[in-house]
């Protein structure tokens, strides 16, 4: 005959098992520290090139937002902990990282092997896209120099094939084949430099001034947001550009109110994108960083008499 207190208290245990798996609050297991974290674009796709496709770099940013003022969430900073080797730029592009606690090793900071050679920022405060920030500090745009980026390039590599000790012959290949990208990044702008004469060019910041100390040549910067339409005070200092043929680089599509005026002025209009972490208009499908770029040194060369 059936025992219903034997079968009630069975049940019973079911339903408190089942109960206890719906809430419980026992962590799992930690994530494999299999994903190299990069935090700009030109080091995900640095170190995409010199891993390759079986180990994951992950760029925890949104599209769009500055590298130099981004906020991490816990998630984020989880991710950060949990890498295999989290790659940074330095050069002041990541204040977030002072006083994380990672592992020996776990970190690798490209630029800090020519810190000697960092620039500094104007040191002023302005809205750029609708934030206010300031630009004090070391400029962060190492990565733009192609021979600076190539320093950056083989402090990564070093640090992967210590990351990932079982893959160091295809980390050296792959790290071969990247550093040739970019002395042909190189050869590009030599070629261009070279056309541009009496060209006066014009920047919308300071962005590009790594790119100017290594070509020698002077560009001038008006500091205005190229993302919304122009203030008197910048139309101002359009207006006393005299010198003709004139450029200007922008690090992202104008405001288009902004290129019909720079138009009328007889000013050329160049994106030439920073890349530090694009948003969705400035790349088209399929294309990185490389392709990106010798599409702006196109548009350039283009641009010039």
């Amino acid at each position: 005959m059936l025992n219903l207190a034997l079968l009630r208290s069975a049940l019973l245990g079911v339903a408190l098992a089942l109960t206890a798996c719906g809430r419980s609050t026992e962590p799992g297991p930690p994530p494999a520290r299999t994903a190299v974290v990069a935090t700009t674009y030109p080091l995900q796709q640095f170190a995409k090139r010199i891993v390759g496709p079986e180990v994951e770099v992950v760029l925890p940013l949104e599209p769009g937002i500055d590298p130099q003022h981004w906020e991490p969430t816990r998630a984020d900073l989880r991710l950060v902990s949990n890498a295999a080797l989290v790659a940074a730029n330095g050069a002041g592009v990541e204040g977030w990282l002072e006083g994380l606690a990672l592992r020996d090793g776990q970190l690798v900071r490209t630029a800090d092997v020519f810190e000697d050679q960092w620039l500094d920022s104007p040191g002023r405060t302005h809205s750029h896209s609708g934030g206010e920030h300031s630009h004090s500090g070391s400029m962060g745009h190492t990565w733009l120099d192609p021979l600076l980026a190539i320093q950056q390039a083989e402090a990564l590599g070093a640090a992967l094939a210590q990351a990932y000790p079982q893959r160091r012959p295809s980390v050296q290949d792959g790290l071969e084949a990247l550093i040739e990208e970019l002395r042909g990044l190189d050869r590009r702008w030599q070629e261009v430099v070279q056309r541009l004469g009496g060209v006066t060019l014009l920047a919308s910041g300071p962005e590009y001034a790594y790119l100017a100390r290594r070509y020698a040549f002077i560009v001038r910067d008006l500091d205005f947001d190229p993302t919304v339409e122009l203030t008197a005070e910048a139309r101002g200092r359009l207006r006393a550009v005299e010198a003709r043929p004139a450029v200007l680089l922008w690090p992202a599509p104008p405001h288009p109110a902004c290129a019909a005026e720079l138009e009328e002025l007889g000013i050329a209009t160049v994106v030439l994108p920073t890349l530090g972490n694009p948003s969705a208009d400035v790349l088209r499908p399929g294309e990185d960083y490389f392709a990106r770029l010798h599409r702006a040194l196109d548009d350039f060369a283009a641009a010039l008499p």
